[in-house]
């Protein structure tokens, strides 16, 4: 066996382990999201973005799975590209987009409700801050969207 195989069979080794992570990701966040929702139905008291709450965190979880689907859809197409594969790691390339960008807007928004205000929007159109970290990263530099508006801290 040359090297050239040797290196083609590691790495089809490593985009199956990278797929594992991938589905033990998604198995955990269903089971949390299962948990959690159960509570959410039997514990009336809870406030109605409780809901809301769940579904983002499942969905940023699923979000985190993809990225790692990703990963080793590349790994693969690395060590075997053809013209089906590429096309394939495209096609998941622009899903993968278009879902977290449609989910950061949906984590924005929220994140807007809760603090009961318009957000922040940094310079570019990209929203100051995400409901992922809690706070603003180092490199936004955004400007309140109305005039004498702070970004409120929880």
């Amino acid at each position: 066996m040359d090297l050239t195989q040797i290196f083609k069979d590691l790495t089809g080794q490593l985009a199956n382990w990278v797929e594992v992570a991938a589905a033990v990701i998604i198995g955990i966040a269903a089971l949390e999201a299962t948990l959690r929702a159960l509570l959410v139905f039997v514990r009336p008291r809870l406030p109605p973005e409780a809901k809301e709450e769940l579904r983002l965190g499942l969905a940023r979880w699923l979000a985190v799975a993809l990225e790692f689907e990703l990963a080793a859809d590349i790994l693969r197409t690395a060590i075997a590209p053809t013209l089906q594969q590429i096309g394939l790691l495209a096609a998941i390339a622009a899903i993968r987009t278009a879902l977290n960008y449609f989910l950061q807007k949906e984590i924005d928004r929220a994140l807007a409700r809760e603090q009961g205000t318009a957000p922040v929007v940094a310079r570019g159109g990209r929203p100051f801050g995400s409901l992922l970290d809690g706070r603003p990263s180092a490199t936004d530099a955004g400007e309140p969207a109305e005039p004498g508006q702070q970004h409120g801290s929880r």
